[in-house]
């Protein structure tokens, strides 16, 4: 069984145990301090973690031991090691010697690629990581390489391959996959509901489809009166995937919508339904979205519920925006009414000493122009501006019943 490099166990004794009794690569040297801890600089090559395995050693090999990678060595040993050895050395006894172990079979390396990341690789039947990988210590002669899809993409593309794998060299097992398809298979109810797939229509219930490309899909299934169905589903490579669909009927109910002012606008789940109250029959049970608009006036959001085979109620009040505007005109409405009614006083006070003054005129002519030129067009504008100051007044007097009248609050009745 192949071996992946980099492998760490909890104690030193049973990694030396596993690492002695596998197969051994020429010129091999394991390196250990007792049961303690530190570091071993083997052949100059850097400083690595106790127990240490080295590879690709010839001839005199010095170690030394070191707690910290970048700490001063506190032993050092100078071992011969022979080209098809693979030895132990502990540091941590008085005179260090390099104990040659079981050598076992001639082993290489194989490196397995798929060109899909994260595929699935199995080798002779057991599955020993994703690819890319390069498997360490792998006993010589043929095995079966098998590279399947990433699970989560449904382990689309399957590709196998026998390798044969020489001592001391690296063996490659690269390969491509052939992405198989997968099928998928519907029944249940309404039979005719229709099934669409990914956005395009696949037919009917109940219904198969033979052969549906591996990977993720959306199905849906809907019918009239019916709830739609939609699902995410992972079809795998040549599998058979069953799904069973149970389609709910769609409860439905009325709704009643009394709003004010009555030119405001409605929207129901952000749909126009125009202006003013109304009672919408036959629509789907659940929760909607009430809206209602109007100029000068604050836009309103209602939730409300529709229980099945009942009425729903819904009272809506906008309250006006800003009432500055209309304190303004009100103020500017009964300042021209007032105008006008102090006019209209000034205006009947000099007509009528114009007519005192034309009764006392004894020249007719002089009382005629008295007459023409003072007292008609006093009496006159004082007149014109007795109708203003009415006018005014009294629109200034609505104009503030409006803006004090107490608007209705917001109700709802469900």
């Amino acid at each position: 069984m192949p071996v992946a490099a980099g492998s760490t166990l909890t104690t030193a004794t049973v990694i030396i145990a596993l690492l002695a009794s596998a197969p051994a690569r020429a010129g091999d040297l394991i390196v250990t301090c007792g049961e303690g801890s530190g570091h071993a600089v083997i052949a100059g090559r850097g400083a690595v973690p106790l127990p240490a395995l080295e590879g690709d050693l010839r001839g005199e090999v010095t170690v030394e031991l070191r707690r910290s990678p970048l700490g001063l060595a506190e032993r050092a040993a100078t071992v011969s090691i022979a080209p098809t050895d693979r030895a132990t050395l502990d540091l941590c006894v008085a005179n260090p010697v390099a104990t040659p172990a079981s050598l076992g079979p001639a082993v290489g390396d194989l490196f397995i690629d798929a060109g899909t990341p994260g595929a699935t690789v199995r080798v002779d039947g057991v599955e020993v990581g994703a690819a890319p990988t390069m498997l360490r210590g792998v006993a010589t002669g043929a095995h079966v390489v098998e590279v399947r899809g990433a699970p989560g993409a449904g382990g689309c593309g399957r590709a196998s391959q026998v390798v044969n794998v020489a001592a001391g060299a690296i063996a490659r097992a690269e390969m491509k996959l052939d992405e198989a398809p997968g099928a998928l298979r519907l029944q249940g109810r309404p039979e005719g509901a229709v099934v669409v797939v990914d956005g395009a229509s696949a037919g009917t219930l109940p219904m198969e489809i033979p052969e549906l490309s591996c990977g993720p899909h959306r199905v849906e299934v809907g019918e009239t009166g019916f709830v739609t169905d939609g699902r995410d589903i992972v079809v795998h490579a040549g599998a058979l995937l069953d799904l069973d669909v149970d389609l709910a009927v769609e409860e439905r109910g009325s709704l009643t919508i009394d709003v004010v002012p009555l030119s405001a606008s409605v929207h129901l789940d952000g749909t126009p339904l125009g202006t003013g109250p109304r009672t919408l029959e036959n629509i789907l049970a659940g929760p909607h979205d009430l809206r209602a608009e109007a100029d000068g006036y604050r836009p309103l959001d209602l939730a409300v519920t529709v229980q099945p085979g009942t009425n729903a109620r819904a009272e809506l009040a906008l309250r006006r925006s800003s009432n500055a505007g209309r304190v303004a005109l009100n103020v500017a409405v009964t300042a021209v009414g007032m105008g006008a009614a102090v006019g209209s006083i000034a205006s009947f006070i000099a007509s009528e000493k114009a007519f005192e003054a034309f009764l006392h005129e004894t020249d007719d002519a002089e009382a005629q122009r008295i007459y023409d030129e003072d007292v008609r067009p006093a009496d006159t504008a004082g007149w014109a501006l007795a109708a203003g100051a009415v006018a005014g007044l009294g629109g200034g007097v609505a104009l503030w019943t409006l803006s004090v009248a107490p608007v209705p609050s917001f109700t709802a009745r469900f």
